[in-house]
Formats: C-alpha cells, sequence, structure tokens
C-alpha cells in the first residue's frame, strides 16, 4: 500500500492532530492521540507466469490477469509527545499495519509498519527506529502520491543481480526502513539538511557473519513559496556483502503548488556495480495533481533508461527503456471516507506488472 495521501492528511512528528485523530491523554505536557484507517480494495494485476516452474520466467512462457480484493495496508497508530522544557520535545510513533483486514481471521499477525521515537527543539529534530527513508520522501513523493502502487524509483534495484552462489547464500538485507537515525536541521531562510544513516549490525540475521554496516544518507532541501527542491545521496552500504556491491542512489526533485495544482518532477538514480544486473538506471518523472475540492485527480509519466552491459552476471545484457504511466483519482465522500481507482502502465514485455485497482479508505 501507498501511503502517501495518508501520510499527508496524518502530518506532523506528533502524526496526528491534523487529521480525524483522538486524543486519548492530554495532561501534565503529555499529549497521546490514537489514529488509523482501513483500506480495502479490488485489484487485476498482469502477473508473470513461471509454467516451468524453475523460479524465473522463461521466453515462452507468458503473462496472465490475475484479480482478488486485497488490503491496501489497513493501519493502526499511536503517537505521543511530551513537553520536556520550552525548548524540547520528546516524541513517538508507532503504526501497526499487515492486518489483512480482508482475511482477518486466516492471519497470524507478525507486521508492523513506522515505529521510533525522537526529539525535537531549536536544535533540530532526531530521530531513530524504522520509518520511510529519506530519498523517498524528497525525491520520490513528489511524483508519487498514489493510493495503491507508483512508478519505479531506485528501491526497484536493490538487490538485483545478486546472482553467485556465495552472494546467494547469504540473508539478504530486505529491511530499507529499520535500524535508522536520522538528524534533521531547523530551517535557515528556507534551506535545511539531512543527515543519517542505517545501521545493521553483526548479530543481525541480514548481516550472515559478514560483520556490521552502516549507510551514508544525505539531503539538503530548499523551499521558497511555494516552491520545492531537494537532494539526496544514499550509499545503500547495508546491501553490501563481502561478494556483492549493491551500488548507491542519488536523485533531485522540484515541486511547485499554484492554488489547486501541485506540480512535480525529479531525476533519480540508481547506480549499480559490476555485481548487479542493471550498471545505472535513470529515472526521469513528472507529475500533475489537481486538487478538485472532494478530491485529487493525478498523473505520472516517467522515462527509465536501463544501461545494462553485458557481464559473467548478466550474460544477456542490453540497455532498456521504458515509458511508465501512473493515472489515478480520488473521492473523499467525508473528510474520513475515500475512494480511490488507479491504474500504472509499466511498459514491460507483455503488460507485465499492469494493473487496476479501486477501493475504499476510512480513516479516523
Amino acid at each position: 500500500m501507498k501511503k502517501t495521501l495518508l501520510a499527508t492528511a496524518i502530518a506532523g512528528a506528533l502524526g496526528a492532530s491534523a487529521a480525524q485523530a483522538a486524543t486519548v491523554y492530554n495532561q501534565d505536557g503529555t499529549q497521546v492521540d490514537l489514529y488509523g484507517n482501513i483500506q480495502i480494495g479490488y485489484r487485476s494485476v498482469e502477473t508473470a507466469t513461471d509454467a516451468n516452474n524453475d523460479g524465473t520466467v522463461q521466453p515462452g512462457e507468458g503473462v496472465s490477469s490475475q484479480d482478488d480484493i486485497f488490503d491496501n495496508g489497513t493501519t493502526l497508530g499511536v503517537a505521543a509527545q511530551h513537553q520536556v522544557n520550552p525548548g524540547l520535545v520528546a516524541y513517538l510513533k508507532l503504526e501497526l499495519d499487515g492486518f489483512q483486514a480482508d482475511e482477518l481471521k486466516k492471519r497470524n499477525y507478525d507486521s508492523g509498519d513506522t515505529a521510533y521515537a525522537g526529539l525535537k527543539g531549536n536544535f533540530g529534530d532526531v530521530k531513530i527506529g524504522s520509518y520511510d527513508v529519506l530519498i523517498d520522501d524528497w525525491v520520490k513523493d513528489p511524483v508519487d502520491g498514489s493510493w495503491y502502487v507508483g512508478v519505479w524509483n531506485s528501491s526497484h534495484y536493490i538487490g538485483d543481480g545478486k546472482t553467485s552462489a556465495s552472494a546467494q547464500n547469504d540473508t539478504f538485507n530486505d529491511d530499507r526502513e529499520g535500524d535508522q537515525i536520522r538528524y534533521l536541521s531547523p530551517s535557515f531562510a528556507g534551506l535545511q539538511f539531512s543527515l543519517g544513516t542505517q545501521y545493521k549490525g553483526d548479530a543481525e540475521a541480514e548481516r550472515n557473519g559478514d560483520g556490521s554496516a552502516a549507510s551514508f544518507v544525505g539531503g539538503l532541501k530548499y523551499t521558497v513559496g511555494a516552491l520545492q527542491l531537494a537532494a539526496v545521496y544514499d550509499d545503500l552500504n547495508t546491501y553490501d556483502y563481502r561478494s556483492y556491491d549493491a551500488g548507491d542512489a542519488y536523485g533531485l526533485s522540484a515541486m511547485y503548488s499554484m492554488n489547486a495544482l501541485t506540480l512535480g518532477a525529479k531525476w533519480e538514480r540508481y547506480d549499480g556495480s559490476n555485481d548487479t544486473a542493471t550498471d545505472k538506471s535513470d529515472m526521469y518523472a513528472v507529475k500533475a495533481n489537481y486538487a478538485y475540492g472532494m478530491g485529487n485527480v493525478y498523473a505520472t509519466y516517467q522515462y527509465v533508461d536501463e544501461q545494462n552491459n553485458v557481464s559473467s552476471n548478466n550474460p544477456n545484457g542490453s540497455d532498456e527503456t521504458y515509458n511508465q504511466v501512473m493515472l489515478g483519482a480520488d473521492y473523499s465522500l467525508t473528510p474520513a471516507v475515500t475512494y480511490f481507482v488507479e491504474s500504472t502502465m509499466y511498459d514491460q514485455s507483455k503488460d507485465e506488472d499492469d494493473f487496476v485497482a479501486t477501493g475504499l479508505a476510512y480513516t479516523f
């Protein structure tokens, strides 16, 4: 589930006061809010079929349309903050999802989404825990904003080409959001910077005896009037192993709002290595979102330029380009009830992964 629209409504470090959250405690400088949503939808997806059951889709095998009713990200959240002193606030946020509201009785719940704690004041904001990565917040989101699935970003390629025998025996890190520490500066005449890391210690199963690892993440954001510009770099170091180098990710974005119309653009690059199937991928995207009063109509176009050189890991490599289009609309019957419909076309062989999805979100 894509949470950009929900996250926009549930804004701020406290996370809930701007939406339909319920304040369950507010005393002695401590405020606790409860919020959440149920999202249930219908989707039809063009899915690759592995007819030979060998783990890959080979030439001659194909794509079939598959549909279902699904949980689009039902979430229950708690947000709290405490006024330590006039210039310092401690806060936390905990969101649980993975409820599978469409088939709840069949599931053993073991999932979560956001969980972090932090301190903010005149010095800025520092937090630790699990939350969206910076390149998603500052580069992807200005051209995303979908309810279900948007166009590709650098995360699409992480782990791509991990094919050597020793690498396959590793327990690969698939935790994009966890174990993060991030600092966000105050605004200096509209300019902010952010520094952070994802740390995976050698006790983590993902490291598989390969020692600890820490990534470096840095970004700059400048806001003047209705214009926002951002740049982010992530070295993806926690995805590197003794036999595999995941590469780097970085990008630029711009967003401009004028009344009901918001325009966004980005350039994002996944810069692979000799170990990755995709050496480089440049993703250029533009988005327009029109808020018509009771909802939004939005469209994103992205041009993807993959530069894939032939190598031992990628013997059939070649350059590929894709024209990806996302179209969507939503309508809010009330501030708490929203209907959405969305389609994304990825321009892959036999329309693989193209989809149509529609659903209902009830938030409080």
